[in-house]
């Protein structure tokens, strides 16, 4: 009987020293199957590492001001060009009457009618002066155009970039104040550029068939006191294709349709590419 419960003592301590061997089993470790180790987890989106990285290194920096130019060269252009104009408009009127008339004469009577025109002539003369405007053609709709810029804006400001408005800072520029009839609007806006932002971002677009907007943009960001260039690239603001998901079809499990690049997305694309490419440059 004594040998008995010995081994039963012994069978219990070795079945819950093999219970205490299978609970510190390596996570990830199926305990009643083969060894499956979990699949690591997938990276994440260049999007999410551009933006943690731009965070990290503009902090660094002290947050540099950014003057965005959108779809507008900052051109080499030191004065303002202004053309006179000359508008002449002519305009004509003209009128008519009609009466009955009698005349009689020796042993005759007649009856008529007499008919009366006018007509006058108006010139209209007007003179101007217009600005010779430095704007590019936009070969975006305007809803387009509104989706794209908001959405880049919005991405950098939501990763803490601090954006100035350049009409905003030219209207308050001091070169603004009693400018007169004919502002030096180059002045203006470089007096602006250099009192209010540190970086110049310039975003220019041109027509390419086959992008997801009909457009190209060229994206260039410079130091505006040491006149260096920081980043300068192209893009379609096509986001990085993904791997669509299976989906139960007709005859088993096919690849969903990839999703298209919304106007929005190509926005945040771009901020995306200007932030990766910041988070480079920026000493």
């Amino acid at each position: 009987m004594r040998l008995l419960l010995t081994l039963f003592a012994a069978g219990l301590a070795t079945a819950s020293h093999a219970q205490r061997v299978d609970d510190s089993a390596a996570p990830g470790l199926y305990r009643d199957g083969p060894q499956v180790l979990t699949p690591a987890p997938p990276p994440p989106p260049p999007g999410v590492v551009a933006a943690g990285n731009f965070r990290a290194v503009y902090g660094r920096v002290g947050r540099p001001r950014m003057l965005v130019f959108w779809n507008r060269t900052f051109s080499d252009e030191v004065t303002s060009n202004y053309r006179d104009n000359l508008r002449a408009e002519a305009t004509t009127s003209s009128s008519a009457s009609g009466a009955t008339v009698a005349r009689r004469g020796w042993n005759s009577a007649s009856v008529g009618s007499a008919a009366e025109s006018s007509s006058r002539s108006t010139l209209d003369v007007s003179t101007g002066t217009d600005r010779v405007d430095q704007g590019r053609y936009n070969p975006l709709g305007e809803d387009v155009d509104f989706a794209v810029e908001a959405a880049f804006a919005e991405t950098l400001a939501a990763n803490g970039a601090r954006l100035i408005d350049r009409s905003l800072a030219m209207r308050t520029a001091r070169g603004a104040r009693g400018a007169g009839s004919r502002p030096n609007m180059q002045a203006i806006e470089t007096e602006a550029a250099t009192s209010r932002a540190d970086l110049l971002v310039e975003v220019l677009q041109t027509p390419a068939p086959g992008t997801p907007t009909g457009a190209s943009f060229k994206v260039t960001v410079k130091d505006i006191r040491q006149a260096r260039v920081l980043a300068a690239f192209t893009t379609s603001g096509r986001q990085p294709y993904v791997k669509p998901p299976l989906v139960a079809g007709p005859g088993g499990f096919v690849r969903a349709a990839a999703p298209g690049t919304s106007p929005s997305g190509v926005g945040r694309e771009i901020a995306n590419q200007t932030m990766a490419a910041l988070a480079r440059s920026l000493r």
